[in-house]
């Protein structure tokens, strides 16, 4: 009953802090959401672009619903309710990102994110799903991939480890979170040959203790 209550209060505590904002007009770089731009992306398949993703939500919503930003701003908060429980809705974090509409990328990269805090409290299989849902909804953002080889070596496959590990670096060859992964899966499999180069890579791009690793 008391759980309830604390989710019909927090539902009305969104609602009232973004109600009446939902027809501002766009702020700082949604001045990008042109009708053009709402156009091309709403009637493309796939496009190379890196938050390719993020910009065909905004041109289906515009299909489906009409150009009114209503539907943008609402479609925003309701990914955000989807995303993050409604307490993180009404943080000033969330509510800059619910506002200003290009920082959607932010809710979807909050999978990726949260995958890591799955694998930390031993999650494993909670965690392997956010990670693919994460890959799924930004396939260009490296972090996704290290974090996908991370949750494998976790469950102990190597080989689906290592290629996850591969495309972060063919995506950001100098990706330090995937070099230094990707060293630690080497050494642990008997490569520390090859390992090296990655743990090198990595302490130049800052990770201390890659650095110790590399100099043994």
């Amino acid at each position: 009953m008391r759980s309830t209550g604390l989710v019909i209060a927090l539902v009305i505590g969104v609602f009232a802090l973004y109600w009446t904002s939902l027809r501002n007009p766009p702020v700082f770089d949604d001045v990008m959401l042109t009708a053009n731009f709402l156009r091309s992306y709403g009637e493309s398949w796939f496009k190379g672009d890196l938050r390719w993703f993020t910009y065909v939500t905004f041109g289906w919503t515009t299909r489906i619903f009409g150009e009114d930003w209503f539907w943008q701003r609402l479609g925003n908060l309701v990914l955000h309710a989807a995303v993050v429980a409604a307490l993180f809705a009404v943080h000033p974090v969330a509510v800059y990102a619910v506002a200003y509409l290009m920082q959607r990328s932010i809710v979807m990269a909050t999978l990726g994110r949260r995958c890591v805090v799955l694998m930390r409290v031993q999650r494993y299989a909670d965690a392997l799903a956010d990670c693919l849902r994460a890959v799924e909804l930004s396939p260009y953002d490296t972090s996704n991939y290290t974090s996908l080889g991370m949750v494998h070596a976790l469950r102990g496959d190597a080989s689906r480890a290592e290629s996850h590990y591969r495309r972060a670096l063919e995506l950001d060859p100098r990706s330090a979170d995937a070099h230094y992964q990707y060293a630690v899966l080497l050494s642990r499999t008997d490569r520390g040959a090859q390992a090296r180069p990655h743990f090198v890579a990595a302490c130049r791009a800052g990770i201390r203790r890659a650095c110790d690793a590399a100099s043994r």
